[in-house]
């Protein structure tokens, strides 16, 4: 459990978190304030990678106090999401790490995404981050199948080693059997880990079941979309909070 301005995880329900996709700065601001008005969401990711000037830290950190401005208690989650993990953003790992840690260190933001895909470098970048204040979610994506349950269990206690203290694993299904053994290997890791935040999503179309079975899964958040999504299967924010409820 882990307590974050105003939204404590792994207590209560499972959160709802929404993305911020837009490119250019006016509309990251005005995406994030439609959000915000909505009234029914608990944490918003500011999906970083979609943002055209990415590299330019002074715009960077300009965006980052203006939403931090506009969200006033509610917690702000930045993620870089790479190509290889199904994100946009195309440069190299240094780059990487440099616009994490200076997202970090603006205290404008409460947690990072930080990708698990070299165990060391995950764990070294993961204690930069909570050295300078921040959470991290350490996060695992496959948009092409979805792995074993045993294999799904194994990444889950990869991010864990990592350091992360939200646990990470969205597969996409290729069969209604695919999202079954999500739901089971979250289940099951969850029952054998129950101190541990999880957050896992089965994408697509045949996956939308996963983002309202936190009940089953143990995931302590899951993503609903207002407007823009930012991945394939994305519930609307506030048919998932409406779910949820009922499932509660």
């Amino acid at each position: 459990m882990i307590k974050i301005r105003d939204v404590t995880l792994g207590q209560g329900g499972a959160k709802i978190i929404a993305p911020v996709t837009a490119k250019s700065q006016a509309e990251i601001i005005a995406q994030a304030r439609e959000i915000i008005n909505l009234n029914q969401v608990d944490l918003i990711e500011w999906r970083a990678d979609f943002y055209e000037d990415i590299l330019n830290k002074k715009n960077l950190l300009e965006i980052l106090q203006n939403l931090r401005a506009e969200l006033n208690a509610v917690p702000l989650i930045f993620t870089l999401r790479t190509q290889s993990e199904g994100g946009e953003f195309n440069y190299g790992f240094k780059d990487y790490c440099v616009l994490n840690l200076f997202a970090a260190q603006s205290k404008c933001v409460d947690i990072i995404d930080a990708e698990i895909l070299d165990l060391n470098l995950a764990k070294d970048l993961i204690k930069l981050i909570k050295d300078k204040g921040c959470y991290v979610i350490g996060s695992k994506h496959n948009f092409k199948f979805t792995p074993a349950p045993e294999k799904i269990i194994k990444i889950l206690h990869r991010a864990k080693l990592a350091g992360a203290d939200v646990l990470k694993a969205a597969f996409m299904p290729e069969s209604k059997l695919d999202v079954i053994n999500l739901i089971y290997a979250s289940g099951l890791y969850h029952a054998e880990n129950p101190d541990d935040l999880i957050l896992t999503i089965s994408m697509g179309e045949l996956g939308k079941v996963s983002r309202a079975a936190c009940n089953l899964t143990g995931s302590c958040a899951t993503f609903g979309s207002v407007k823009a999504s930012s991945a394939p299967g994305q519930i609307n924010a506030v048919d998932l909070r409406n779910i949820l409820d009922i499932l509660n």
